[in-house]
């Protein structure tokens, strides 16, 4: 994620954030203009987040990296509604970077597995 955030700190608002508490402070900072989450921990807090975004209206978009749990449907049909974007682990940083345009925008590409 590190490596992540240098390549695109240049053409990005980047704050690095560890908690879901973290996060929800940021919610009205104009300066993130992408979101890239790497959901491991915490995941129901984290989805209650991207659904207070998506309520608000809040136009930053949102990557989810994710390591597919076979026994979670409920939390894969969840991601899938609220994220821009989702990548399941491993995920290869130019699979990411070709997501984003160059004009900073986020394109609908089909979600790798």
């Amino acid at each position: 994620m590190k490596s992540l955030s240098i390549l695109l700190q240049d053409q990005y608002g980047i704050v690095a954030t560890e908690t879901v508490e973290e996060l929800a402070l940021q919610r009205n900072n104009k300066s993130i203009s992408l979101l890239v989450v790497d959901l491991e921990r915490s995941i129901p807090a984290l989805l209650a987040e991207f659904e207070q975004r998506r309520l608000e209206n809040h136009p930053t978009p949102i990557i989810v990296l994710y390591a597919f749990r076979q026994g979670q449907p409920d939390w894969e049909k969840k991601i899938r509604q609220l994220a821009s974007q989702v990548f399941y682990k491993p995920v290869q940083i130019e699979q990411i970077l070709g997501a984003i345009s160059a004009e900073g925008t986020l394109h609908k590409v089909p979600a790798t597995k």
